[in-house]
């Protein structure tokens, strides 16, 4: 009985360290057309959503993949006479595309934390 035990404990460690857990939790791989498409039709989607104080001019600074959708950091700029201050600087939201639905979102401003990189 007490080898049973002893048998069972040293077994089950070495069992568990066998199952990958992580490749149940992995992301999926997008295509590179799957990105294109999120990259264009995020920046149409954020710029038909926000003021219409913008220039027209979208621009992706980053994108990744988080909770099995693609994510894009869409930057825009504002028209001078609407800006706040004189430099260029670009505003930057999150966009969020889900290829399997294909469906769009841009997060609330206290959202938006869950779907930083």
């Amino acid at each position: 009985m007490r080898y049973k035990k002893l048998i069972l404990l040293l077994v089950i460690p070495i069992l568990a360290s066998c199952i990958d857990q992580d490749s149940a939790e992995e992301d999926p791989q997008f295509s590179e057309w799957e990105f294109n498409i999120a990259e264009r039709e995020c920046k149409r989607f954020l710029l038909e959503r926000v003021n219409m104080n913008h220039t027209g001019e979208a621009k992706i600074f980053n994108k990744y993949i988080k909770s099995n959708k693609i994510v894009s950091e869409v930057g825009y700029r504002e028209n001078a006479q609407h800006s706040i201050s004189s430099n260029e600087a670009y505003r930057v939201r999150l966009c969020i595309y889900d290829p399997e639905a294909q469906t769009l979102m841009i997060p609330s401003v206290f959202d938006q934390d869950s779907w930083r990189e």
